[in-house]
C-alpha cells in the first residue's frame, strides 16, 4: 500500500487493525481506475469496489479510488465490529476478517460458520474456516471442504487461485496472535 493511501485511511479515522486489513485487501484487490469485469463476471473498480451504479469502461481518478476504498473499508469495519461485538478480536483477527469481509460481504460473513465458531469461542476454528469452510454441492450432494476459494462464473462454481492464496494469507494473519495452551498457533 502506498504511503498516500495509508495516510488517507489514517485521516479517515480507521484503527491500526483496520488499516492492516485494508493493506491486505489492497494487496489482493489491486487498483483499477477503469471499471472491469472480474473473474466471476462482476463489474468492479478501484480496490475491489462493486456497485450496481458502475458502468463498464467508467473511469476514476486515484483520489476518487482512495475515497471509495476508505468508505468501503470503513463500512466493512463497522459491520465487522457489529457482527463480532461480543468478542474482543486481536488486531490480527480484525485485519484478516476485515479483508475477508470486504470480499465476501456482510450477509456471507453474518451467516458463516466462521462467525458462529468465533462467537462460540472457537477462535482457532474460526480462523481455519478461511481455508477449510465446507459446503454441499446442491446438484450432487457432495460435501466439499476447501474454504472460501470459489466464485460463480456463468452459473458454475470455479476455484480461483488468487482466492486460495488470499485465504491462506488471511488465515496465517488471523492465527498469528492466538495461543492454545501457551503455544502460538
Amino acid at each position: 500500500m502506498n504511503s498516500k493511501l495509508k495516510a488517507f485511511l489514517m485521516a479517515a479515522g480507521l484503527s491500526s487493525a483496520a488499516i492492516t486489513g485494508a493493506q491486505l485487501t489492497d494487496k489482493w484487490e489491486g487498483n483499477s481506475l477503469t471499471v472491469y469485469v472480474d473473474a466471476v463476471g462482476v463489474l468492479t473498480a478501484c480496490r475491489g469496489h462493486t456497485s450496481k451504479d458502475l458502468k463498464l469502461g467508467q473511469t476514476f481518478t486515484e483520489q476518487e479510488c482512495m475515497e471509495i476504498f476508505a468508505k468501503d473499508i470503513a463500512r466493512a469495519d463497522k459491520q465487522l465490529l457489529q457482527l463480532t461485538a461480543t468478542v474482543r478480536l486481536t488486531d490480527s483477527e480484525h485485519a484478516a476478517y476485515l479483508s475477508f469481509m470486504h470480499w465476501a460481504g456482510y450477509g456471507n460473513f453474518a451467516s458463516s460458520t466462521l462467525r458462529k465458531k468465533l462467537l462460540a469461542g472457537d477462535r482457532v476454528g474460526a480462523c481455519k474456516e478461511l481455508t477449510q469452510a465446507c459446503s454441499t454441492n446442491q446438484q450432487t450432494g457432495e460435501r466439499v471442504c476447501n474454504g472460501w476459494t470459489y466464485g460463480t462464473r456463468l452459473g458454475v462454481k470455479v476455484r480461483l487461485n488468487g482466492l486460495i492464496k488470499r485465504r491462506a494469507e488471511e488465515q496465517a494473519i488471523c492465527l498469528s496472535e492466538l495461543t492454545v495452551g501457551g503455544l502460538t498457533q
